[in-house]
């Protein structure tokens, strides 16, 4: 399940007394996460006044590491006061930091909130839209998009699957002549407002357009009123979605 910001945002400065934070990059292909882990922890109470309860909360913090690995990804946020315990992973890599003071430390959490914002990547084919809404880079939904040229109309399929590939019927570097930049113009014009409104519902900060230059530059001309956008000219037919947001938001 990917965090919710703002709902661990408010859980977390409801915290009080004495409050151990963690964010630690936990790349799953590796163990390193754990030495950086029980090194961090380690210094974190020496200079605490009190120390007897900040070790409780460090070692109730390792504890909810080493039972959470298996379900880690590239990062993990850990809050712990005396009365409550709040445990996030993340997509994304948060960095390594530790704290110990009264109440959370959120300035990481707010940083990386700023670092991946809402964020919508548009996939353009010849005759199908994939719409992907991504949280924290994390996909959330999908929404497919094939046009029917029997009805002229486009046909949504709504979703979202982890292993979902992306359609390669399309020749990304097909030659665009004259009258089909025609069609596509007209095609996009019926699935522009769908676009804008998805973006406006899953507040949208930032856009990807992918695909044939064509494609993207028509989507850009038909949708300027969205957020900062940036196009890129990748086929990315046959490759699953999950990997299509790696490769967008992180290269």
């Amino acid at each position: 399940m990917t965090m919710n910001v703002q709902t661990v945002k408010e859980r977390a400065n409801a915290l009080e007394g004495l409050v151990v934070t963690v964010y630690l990059d936990t790349d799953p292909r590796s163990d390193q996460w754990k030495i950086r882990l029980k090194n961090g922890l380690k210094t974190l109470c020496r200079q605490e006044k009190a120390s007897d309860v900040c070790e409780q909360l460090t070692a109730r913090v390792e504890r909810q590491f080493l039972e959470a690995q298996r379900h880690l990804k590239n990062g993990a946020v850990c809050f712990v006061s005396t009365e409550e315990t709040i445990f996030e992973v993340t997509q994304v890599p948060v960095g390594d930091s530790f704290y110990v003071q009264e109440g959370a430390a959120l300035e990481p959490l707010l940083a990386l909130e700023k670092r991946f914002p809402n964020t919508g990547i548009v996939v353009a084919q010849r005759d199908q839209l994939l719409v992907i809404d991504t949280v924290l880079g994390e996909p959330i939904e999908e929404i497919r998009y094939e046009f029917d040229v029997d009805t002229d109309e486009w046909v949504r399929y709504r979703g979202v699957a982890y292993g979902a590939i992306i359609s390669s019927s399309a020749n990304h570097r097909d030659t665009f002549d004259d009258r089909m930049k025609e069609r596509h113009a007209i095609w996009y014009r019926k699935i522009a407002p769908r676009i804008q409104k998805r973006a406006k519902e899953a507040e949208w900060e930032r856009v990807y357009f992918v695909g044939h230059p064509e494609l993207t530059t028509q989507l850009e001309e038909l949708l300027p009123h969205l957020p900062e956008v940036k196009t890129i000219d990748v086929n990315y037919g046959g490759r699953p979605v999950h990997e299509v947001v790696e490769d967008v938001l992180f290269h």
